[in-house]
């Protein structure tokens, strides 16, 4: 017969409500750990509104858009064999590549901080120990300590330090691939607009080449006349020194176009003095660059992305150094083995354990948090300002070459009549001159004219080759932002 007393009845209920109590406490603790741990202190990102133009003042935008390798569009064989090579061996390139793997690294250093940290500390140790406990009388032991165990630590992410800390890298990531697309979309702009003032200064060369000649041929006719007896000393020491000047000018070029040349020597990652390149004097025509609307181009420099990224980090990092403030809590746990033999290290009663947990909170730090937030807010100020003003310098990169391209194009066509102008007065001079109608001042200033004309007209094509690239780099060549 099974007798129930009441007694026994109220502690069962007793120990009931204890249960449920504390399995109430337990969830609550734990929610509250929860809720702590998806905390996130400091201010979230949020890309700042700028001024975008509705329209370019200089030009129209049309359908298409510069994609990939933006120097087919010159059409040059000789250009695309360098921007290759360029591509493949610029240095500068190469550091900005490294700079990429540099922080993809540090990301996955700040990214390992969400995980425990666990270590193997193994140690052996002989020790000689007193064990007495009566005065006077020596009872020592000598023993040898073997302990194999792993420490276990990890910090509750309570008020996202370590989040705010990941934000940040992984916005240095994405900014050091913008950097490497800017200093790509740079490299090859250089090359271009290294190579097209390499064409020009042939074709200058060939144009100082043939005044070289006439100049030679001029000073011949003048000492044939010279010697009958019609022309005088004065003519003749003109025609030397026309010779002369354009004998130096002819010298000047060739430094020009050696400079060039070891420019685009060290932009392809080879030493200036193994690099000759041959005569490339040829013109050729100025390309229609397709033009994009002002608001695409926020995403289509990579120099804006690049701000606006590095402006994304040092906001992140606000949040860091915000939670400097708030108390940290670490969790720390151990469990191996330990002997004094070594031959019975590893059997179980010889295992140990240990588990608990340490908090931390800012009590007095002599104004030094304040002083890491202040400066944290004062970079992403910095920041920002700089973000600004990168756009601002890419509206005005974009007005400024469309500017070039409409004037220069509106140049090139009263040089092109210059020198038709100028042909033809030489002309008419040089047959004065030999028909004796005049003297050989008149011939000079025709032909001093003529060439001035020749070489502005090579200039004012080269520079629209230039505004052209210039608008190309402006535009952010063939490269745009990715959709995320």
């Amino acid at each position: 017969m099974l007798i129930v007393h009441d007694d026994m009845i109220q502690s069962r209920h007793s120990v009931s409500r204890i249960s449920r109590r504390w399995d109430r406490i337990w969830r609550s603790a734990l929610a509250v750990c929860l809720a702590l741990a998806a905390c996130t202190v400091g201010p979230d990102y949020r890309r700042p509104a700028v001024v975008v133009p509705e329209r370019w003042k200089e030009a129209t935008p049309g359908d298409e858009a510069l994609r990939g390798d933006w120097w087919e569009v010159f059409r040059d064989t000789a250009l695309a064999a360098l921007e290759k090579k360029a591509l493949a061996a610029n240095q500068t390139l190469a550091q900005a590549a490294a700079r990429v793997k540099a922080a993809e690294a540090n990301l996955l250093a700040a990214g390992a901080d969400r995980y425990p940290n666990v270590t193997a500390t193994p140690s052996a140790t002989r020790q000689r120990l007193y064990t007495g406990v009566t005065p006077g009388v020596d009872d020592t032991v000598t023993r040898n300590v073997f302990i194999f165990p792993f420490n276990l630590s990890y910090e509750l992410d309570l008020w996202g330090r370590v989040r705010r800390s990941v934000e940040a890298a992984d916005a240095a990531r994405e900014a050091s691939q913008a950097d490497l697309e800017a200093v790509r979309l740079g490299v090859a702009a250089d090359v271009a607009l290294a190579w097209f003032a390499l064409r020009h200064a042939d074709l200058d060369r060939a144009i100082l080449r043939d005044a070289v000649e006439l100049r030679r041929q001029t000073l011949s006719l003048v000492e044939a006349r010279l010697r009958n007896g019609v022309a005088n000393e004065l003519e003749a020491a003109e025609a030397r020194a026309q010779l002369a000047q354009a004998e130096a000018d002819a010298e000047g070029i060739e430094r020009t176009r050696a400079l060039l040349e070891h420019a685009l020597a060290t932009l392809t990652g080879e030493p200036a003095p193994g690099v000759t390149l041959p005569d490339a004097a040829r013109t050729m025509a100025v390309p229609a660059v397709p033009v994009i609307l002002p608001s695409e181009l926020l995403e289509r420099r990579p120099d804006i992305a690049r701000a606006e990224r590095q402006m994304a980090a040092a906001n992140a990092r606000i949040g860091v150094a915000e939670a400097a403030f708030y108390p940290t809590i670490n969790l720390a746990a151990l469990a191996g083995f330990e002997s004094v033999e070594i031959d019975n290290l590893f059997r179980w009663d010889n295992r140990i354990w240990s588990f608990g947990a340490a908090a931390a909170a800012p009590v007095f730090q002599g104004g030094r948090n304040d002083a890491r937030l202040d400066f944290a807010r004062a970079q992403h100020e910095e920041s920002l300002a700089a973000y600004r003003q990168q756009v601002l310098v890419a509206f005005q990169e974009v007005e400024d070459s469309l500017a070039s391209l409409r004037t220069l194009a509106r140049q090139a066509e009263a040089q092109d009549r210059l020198v038709q102008a100028s042909e033809q007065a030489a002309t008419l001079a040089r047959t004065r001159y030999d028909q004796g109608l005049t003297g050989l001042l008149e011939l000079v200033i025709a032909q001093r004219a003529r060439l001035q004309a020749r070489r502005g007209a090579n200039q004012v094509h080269r520079d629209r080759l230039l505004a052209s690239v210039l608008l190309v780099r402006a535009l952010g060549g063939g490269w745009k932002a990715p959709a995320d």
